[in-house]
């Protein structure tokens, strides 16, 4: 992969569940926009794109504020 180290970003309550299931960690929640992203600890270790099969989620290595 390209990248390290960054963030998950998921943006319903049922897929903060199903990422908070599977081991990742939770930081907080932001707002961008009218939305409500959560916000995952994303490291190369512990990823794995199998965990976010049938999630909607964004991996990137900015945050909002």
């Amino acid at each position: 992969g390209r990248w390290i180290m960054g963030f998950i970003q998921v943006f319903t309550l049922k897929d903060k569940e199903m990422l908070t299931k599977k081991g990742y960690k939770f930081m907080f929640e932001q707002k961008i926009g009218d939305k409500v992203a959560y916000v995952f600890e994303c490291h190369k270790l512990n990823f794995s794109e199998n965990d976010l099969e049938g999630i909607r989620y964004r991996v990137t290595n900015k945050l909002y504020f």
